[in-house]
């Protein structure tokens, strides 16, 4: 038999609906889906989860709800935090009144990118860098792979977009 029990916050609020967990913070809430839906409830101040079954599909299962939930306090508490860098000459990112973020990336035109409601971007340093806050990390961190597909890092000149710690091994041009 699996026991494990969370500590819950005391500045978070849990609501249990069907399989969901609601969890309400200080900066919004999230929902997350339980597979476990009738071997956990909520006290006071800890979430139970109980299993029967000790297979490694369960444990593996458990274990998954037991980190979504971690990053779901995470992230209506203090939230989540990614930062881009543009390398290159001339390369700028904007915002759009109409709710777009402007890429210029070394194209004859420039990129529009739809905002996400859940996700605050700004753009700071001269138009280079591009900050994406938001509390659920998977969605964070989605939104910032998909604007970095537009401009890959290069290997030859060190151009593109970057994240910010991202280091890349140069390569030297050939010779003859």
């Amino acid at each position: 038999m699996i026991k494990t029990k969370i500590r819950i916050p005391h500045a978070i609020a849990i609501k249990k609906k069907n399989s969901y967990l609601i969890i309400n913070g200080s900066l919004g809430n999230q929902i997350v889906f339980l597979f476990y839906s009738k071997n956990w409830f909520i006290s006071s101040k800890y979430l139970y989860f109980k299993s029967t079954s000790t297979t490694y599909l369960n444990k593996a299962l458990l274990n998954f709800c037991v980190s979504q939930i971690y990053q779901a306090f995470i992230g209506v508490q203090v939230g989540f935090k990614q930062q881009l860098n543009l390398r290159g000459l001339g390369y700028k990112c904007f915002l759009n009144d109409s709710n777009q973020l402007l890429l210029k990336v070394g194209f004859s035109h420039l990129i529009y990118i739809g905002l996400k409601k859940e996700i605050k971007i700004n753009c700071s340093n001269n138009n280079t860098v591009i900050n994406l806050f938001g509390t659920n990390k998977q969605k964070v961190n989605e939104f910032a792979f998909f604007i970095k597909k537009f401009k890959k890092p290069e290997p030859y000149k060190g151009k593109g977009i970057f994240y910010k710690r991202e280091q890349i091994v140069q390569k030297q041009i050939k010779k003859s």
